[in-house]
């Protein structure tokens, strides 16, 4: 089987239609490439060829993690972005525990290393889980309590995981600020939606 080589060309236009690459074994990256990932946060996930079909992009899928407190609004926001085109990977928390409240963030983060997720919602109390996530190589958490944050967190800084401080937020406004977060204009001027 041919060795495929990616080369900087091909990072960049992976994170300007903000996907992954995915490798094969045997597939080469170049040191430019490899550099211009790291530069501009283009995952580069090696994947088993029998799972997939060449060339398939990475799930458009939005992960969601919550501390305990917050999991009806974790279930509000899935319905939401499910109505919206989005598929959606639950990720607890699955008890009150404070180690819990960590772990949920760190599957947050996980999913999105591993390609398995286009971006997190990490939901707690004042926005610890970003602290967590951004712990992560490659992942880009932000804290945001509006939706000025939010709109510039996605367009300007190119975040991949939204961290809402829910427990000074109302409903009304967190559901704002996932608003926000969801139309903020890429390069092209399109929304954000799964595709």
């Amino acid at each position: 089987m041919a060795k495929r080589v990616v080369a900087e060309r091909d990072v960049a236009d992976a994170a300007r239609r903000g996907e992954a690459i995915w490798l094969e074994r045997g597939d080469v990256v170049t040191p430019l490439a490899r550099d211009r990932a790291k530069e501009l946060g283009v995952q580069l996930v090696v994947g088993e060829p029998s799972k997939r079909l060449a060339g398939e992009k990475a799930p458009k899928a939005a992960a969601l993690a919550s501390d305990w407190e917050r999991r009806a609004l974790r279930a509000l926001f899935a319905k939401t972005l499910e109505r919206r085109g989005w598929r959606t990977i639950d990720l607890g928390a699955r008890s009150d525990s404070s180690d819990e409240r960590v772990a949920a963030a760190a599957r947050g983060a996980r999913e999105l290393v591993r390609g398995n997720a286009t971006f997190a919602i990490l939901l707690d109390d004042v926005g610890f889980a970003a602290t967590v996530a951004n712990r992560f190589r490659g992942v880009r958490a932000f804290v945001c309590a509006d939706e000025f944050a939010a709109k510039i967190a996605r367009a300007k800084y190119d975040a991949d995981a939204l961290a809402i401080p829910a427990a000074i937020l109302s409903e009304e406004k967190a559901l704002a600020v996932l608003d926000a977060w969801l139309t903020a204009n890429d390069e092209n001027g399109d929304e954000l939606r799964a595709k």
